[in-house]
């Protein structure tokens, strides 16, 4: 999971820059920056696509592996 939030905090920045960009009518390299933007989002989908069934499993209400033998409420 760490690996995800340095990819995501590393397409935070990118987003950012992109947005300062757009509003700086003398900067043109938005482009380019937003081709970078979409590859980096397409590659994280495609790491963490063979992680979703662990994670909706993960994510289910009857997974508790702290119970014990006691049911929650």
């Amino acid at each position: 999971l760490s690996t995800y939030f340095e990819a995501v905090s590393c397409i935070e920045v990118l987003v950012e820059r992109i947005e300062q960009d757009i509003l700086d009518p003398g900067h043109t390299q938005c482009m380019d920056d937003l081709r970078l933007l979409l590859r980096s989002t397409s590659r994280l989908r495609r790491i963490l696509a063979g992680h979703r069934a662990l994670f909706t499993g993960l994510a289910r209400p009857d997974f508790r592996p702290d119970d014990g033998e006691e049911p929650r409420r």
